[in-house]
């Protein structure tokens, strides 16, 4: 279902919501509507319904984001948002800029966002996912565990990549 604000409604972007998502079934109309925004918000609620934002910029994180977001949440309780991009400059990549979560966000939710988007990701065409992964709770085992690979290490310690091919 597409919602649009009817304040401005040229202004605003399409939200997306799905109730149940289901992995064993593509969604090619979300799929095809996902991959035509550059800069997006996905959110993954404890009842496995799936919301999809698109963004007029991206949303990048810092240390301190980080750091604020380990003493006040931003996100409800558990759910788990993240921001991704599809950068100009590097096509046929997708970058996953910011990730946060709620106090009490499981396993099963990150990991359906992390399938959601890496189905996104397929349907673009693109070649890899990378992200920077300041957060202590994405271990190095986890992100092994859901095929990231350490990246150019000249840039930090945390910069992961997965490669679709």
């Amino acid at each position: 279902m597409v919602q649009r604000s009817w304040l401005f409604a040229s202004f605003m972007l399409p939200r997306l919501h799905l109730h149940p998502w289901d992995l064993s079934i593509e969604r090619e109309d979300f799929l095809a509507l996902t991959t035509g925004a550059r800069f997006a918000q996905l959110s993954i609620f404890p009842d496995g319904s799936v919301s999809h934002q698109t963004r007029w910029f991206p949303r990048w994180a810092s240390q301190w984001d980080v750091a604020k977001d380990e003493t006040r949440r931003s996100a409800s309780n558990g759910e788990c948002r993240f921001f991704y991009s599809f950068p100009w400059r590097t096509p046929g990549f997708m970058a996953v800029n910011y990730m946060t979560s709620g106090e009490q966000t499981d396993y099963r939710t990150m990991l359906l966002g992390v399938q959601i988007l890496e189905q996104i990701a397929r349907h673009k065409k693109s070649n890899a996912i990378v992200c920077q992964a300041y957060s202590d709770r994405l271990s190095e085992r986890l992100m092994h565990r859901w095929g990231y690979v350490r990246h150019a290490l000249s840039i930090g310690d945390n910069h992961y990549i997965r490669r679709l091919s």
